[in-house]
């Protein structure tokens, strides 16, 4: 049992090393984002934030670049990757 929790304790680590290197990867493994779309409801229901191609040109701007101004449109997804970005950060 040791040697197992052991593995997983390594494995954990260098998981946290790669999150620490790449905000990309971080948002993918472990950011979840609410649809209100899907639930039909209010409340909303937590689903994994899948990264679209211009929604990481937008992080690369954002990694690029202390200050940016961002014209944005609604339904853009542009405010969740800020949140997940300042998390990250």
């Amino acid at each position: 049992m040791q040697k197992k929790r052991k593995s997983v304790e390594i494995l954990s680590e260098i998981e946290i090393r790669k999150c620490k290197k790449s905000c990309a990867r971080f948002i993918r493994k472990w950011v979840y984002i609410e649809d209100k779309d899907k639930a039909g409801s209010d409340s909303g229901i937590a689903i994994k934030f899948t990264l679209w191609p211009l929604q990481l040109v937008a992080l690369a701007a954002i990694l690029a670049y202390r200050l940016l101004v961002l014209l944005k449109a609604r339904q853009l997804g542009v405010t969740w990757l800020v949140l997940a970005y300042a998390v990250w950060r």
